[in-house]
């Protein structure tokens, strides 16, 4: 074998391994058409950077450098670009998985309630879909599933190292409840959990979760802040009421039917649906840099409505019938009022903030 076919052949193994090491480290499959894109430019670059560094590089050394890099940067480029079309031809996912295979271990667990007038949930997980419902218990029910995945039996290997962590704690009447992945780092990035807890309906929650990859539904929960902050995911509230709300998604989706006195939503890429069941006085916030919003008031006499809407590219639809208009420039902000917002009893205010998306009012 001729010296430079041989080193030419020892980088791209090397950048093989290492590709299979950031497989094993990075679920590709939650990679947005953005993060592949940038990925896709830098490789350009960086290519485009070997080609003229060979030019100006006169050591050997630097020069086999440089080749490597531009191997490994070559591979990971190709592998992005069949990544992306599984997405429009499914069949081609299965030369993504390289061989890799699941384990799956499922459990249950309860907490006893004892005399807790409250309970604080605290959930931290890397890739974890999380289901949260008030039901007709007496104490904490959760079952759960843990997914891990890996090369041939490194899967089982590394699901026997990943356990789920439950801890609870009663201080002044207040239930404090911890959930997270325990194990190896690089265990956590590509494994997932599924958690369903069931909570006792009367028992208010208070609620913080945090996620890179995931999703969280909620049912039937009242309590007194709701906190959620994901990279990719969705949040889901169907008849929830916390007097204070704080939700952050990157690239996703809300759908909410919610009763708050304090509520801010704010989304990077994605749809927000809101629905207010408030029967108290409040003031909902809502963020969107690039994605559409629909909010539905379920308006009545009682109720008095303020709206602060704008956006920079989209429209605004105000589906009341009559308004009592302060500001409105060219259907791009406005300002309004219900007729006799200021005696109904019960105000509500809606700030709405997008720059890439249409708004939709309904009563």
């Amino acid at each position: 074998m001729r010296y430079r076919t041989a080193v030419e052949f020892g980088w791209f193994l090397v950048a093989i391994g290492l590709l299979f090491l950031l497989y094993q480290i990075i679920p590709w499959e939650t990679l947005t058409p953005e993060d592949r894109a940038i990925l896709l430019i830098s490789s350009g670059l960086i290519l485009l950077a070997c080609y003229f560094a060979l030019g100006w590089v006169r050591s050997q050394v630097g020069r086999e450098i440089v080749r490597g890099v531009n191997t490994f940067t070559t591979i990971l480029a190709f592998l992005t670009i069949l990544l992306s079309l599984t997405y429009f031809f499914p069949p081609l996912a299965l030369l993504t998985q390289m061989g890799t295979e699941e384990a799956t271990r499922a459990g249950h667990t309860s907490i006893s309630v004892g005399n807790a007038s409250k309970v604080g949930l605290q959930i931290d997980l890397m890739n974890g879909d999380v289901l949260l419902k008030g039901s007709d218990v007496s104490q904490i029910l959760i079952d759960y599933e843990i997914i891990t995945r890996g090369i041939s039996k490194a899967a089982v290997a590394n699901l026997n190292k990943t356990q789920l962590y439950v801890s609870d704690s009663l201080v002044d009447g207040q239930l404090s409840v911890k959930i997270r992945l325990t194990g190896p780092e690089l265990n956590k990035l590509w494994s997932k959990v599924k958690l369903a807890i069931t909570l006792p309906r009367d028992l208010p929650c208070d609620l913080t979760f945090s996620s890179m990859n995931g999703r969280l539904n909620i049912s039937s929960i009242f309590g007194s802040r709701l906190s959620a902050e994901i990279t990719n995911g969705e949040v889901r509230l169907s008849k929830a009421g916390f007097e204070e709300v704080d939700v952050s998604i990157t690239n996703g989706e809300i759908d909410a039917s919610i009763s708050s006195n304090e509520l801010d939503f704010e989304l990077i890429n994605g749809k927000i649906s809101l629905e207010i069941l408030n029967d108290v006085p409040g003031e909902y916030c809502v963020d969107v840099v690039n994605g559409d919003v629909v909010i539905k008031c379920n308006a009545d006499e009682g109720k008095g409505f303020e709206f602060k809407v704008e956006t920079m590219h989209g429209s605004i639809d105000m589906g009341f019938e009559e308004f009592e208009f302060i500001k409105w420039e060219d259907g791009k902000k406005v300002e309004a009022r219900t007729k006799g917002y200021s005696l109904t009893g019960l105000r509500i205010r809606i700030l709405v903030d997008v720059i890439n998306g249409s708004v939709e009012i309904r009563p």
